[in-house]
């Protein structure tokens, strides 16, 4: 008779983070609701699993957050299901902001503009929230790392001169990188008033490519705001700026709009939604989930979706080879197999080392 004996491990596999999902166009409005709304949903956060954590702003057609709302105003769905909100409130979050000033030759008639909107948007930050300010046109420069410290960030700005090329990308990817490491919500505020260039219709002027800068954005969770300024922008860049990080773009062709922008922004990152559900799907099994937010509010309409992961937990088993004096030799060279199954003992997996690599590789990028 053979005898077999199985060890059996748990591996525990949490859900992945929050993967962004095309959002479909939202369709009739409910009621009379004639405007559209852009709805991002910014965050999902399962660390509370079943108890679902997100957070969600609210845009108008003139790129002012809506912060006055009524629960009915909200409608959420997970998979198709109706959801009730659970808490539902203002996010207090404290912000680290990157000040980015490009200060390239083509901004001199512009710098005194800009200076005033950077310093009443420093002004009105909260005590709690951070900032730097970071200055931009051959290389970028730090004129003064994260601080709380208001009056030295203003008092900053006065000195700042404009001269030189535009390397864009190099600003942003050094502004991110600045804010890698800082606890908070990782919002840059980016203006320009050209495009990454030496001189118009000439060479890049960055080191980095506008990809790897938007990649480490991504990866360090740092939302970019940009503002054009004037005719010369590359307004398709800076959309896909934003839209990549899950920000906002601000463009106007005079910089005595900057002050009025700047205030929007402002506002608006102060406008950012908290709310919690309980997801109706409570099952550990590390199913892709689609969640969906239509809101109505103000005689306007809009929605959003992202998807996220449950959490997951398997089982493996290791099977031993039995015992056979007659095969001794034949049983040590057999490789070991591994077999993986999920809560319901469904086998998911049959194989060895490579196998459950290749299989746990796969889980992650999915």
């Amino acid at each position: 008779m053979n005898r077999f004996r199985t060890f059996v491990a748990v591996l525990l596999v949490l859900g992945a983070p929050l993967a962004r999902a095309q959002a479909p166009a939202p369709g009739p409005s409910p009621g009379s609701a004639t405007t559209t709304l852009d709805v991002h949903i910014e965050k999902i956060d399962i660390d509370k699993f079943p108890l679902i954590y997100s957070y969600l702003t609210v845009i108008d057609p003139e790129g002012r957050a809506i912060n006055s709302f009524e629960r009915r105003s909200f409608q959420l769905f997970e998979q198709g299901i109706r959801c009730r909100l659970e808490n539902f409130k203002i996010d207090r979050t404290p912000l680290v902001v990157s000040l980015l000033m490009d200060c390239s030759g083509s901004m001199f008639p512009s710098m005194l503009d800009l200076k005033r909107a950077m310093a009443h948007f420093i002004r009105v930050l909260e005590p709690y929230d951070q900032a730097l300010l970071m200055a931009f046109a051959d290389i970028p420069r730090i004129l003064v790392p994260l601080t709380y410290d208001q009056d030295r960030l203003v008092t900053a700005l006065g000195p700042v001169d404009a001269y030189g090329p535009t390397a864009l990308y190099d600003a942003i990817h050094k502004g991110v990188l600045e804010l890698s490491a800082a606890p908070g919500r990782r919002v840059m505020v980016l203006m320009t008033d050209g495009q990454d260039q030496n001189a118009p219709g000439t060479a890049l002027q960055s080191r980095h490519s506008l990809k790897e800068a938007l990649e480490l954005a991504r990866r360090h969770k740092v939302v970019i705001y940009p503002v054009g300024l004037g005719r010369w922008i590359n307004r398709g860049e800076l959309k896909t700026i934003a839209e990549e990080t899950k920000g906002e773009v601000y463009m106007t062709p005079s910089s005595r709009d900057l002050e009025r922008i700047y205030m929007l922004i402002s506002r608006n990152l102060k406008s950012r939604i908290e709310f919690t559900y309980k997801t109706p799907e409570p099952r550990v099994d590390g199913a892709w989930r689609t969640l969906e937010m239509k809101v109505s509010a103000q005689g306007g309409f809009g929605a959003d979706q992202a998807i996220y992961r449950a959490p997951g937990r398997y089982v493996m088993e290791l099977p031993g080879q039995g015992f056979d004096r007659l095969k001794v030799h034949e049983l040590q060279q057999e490789p070991a197999r591994v077999r993986l199954r999920d809560l319901n003992l469904k086998e998911l997996l049959l194989g060895g080392k490579k196998e459950i690599g290749d299989w746990l590789d796969s889980y992650f990028k999915r």
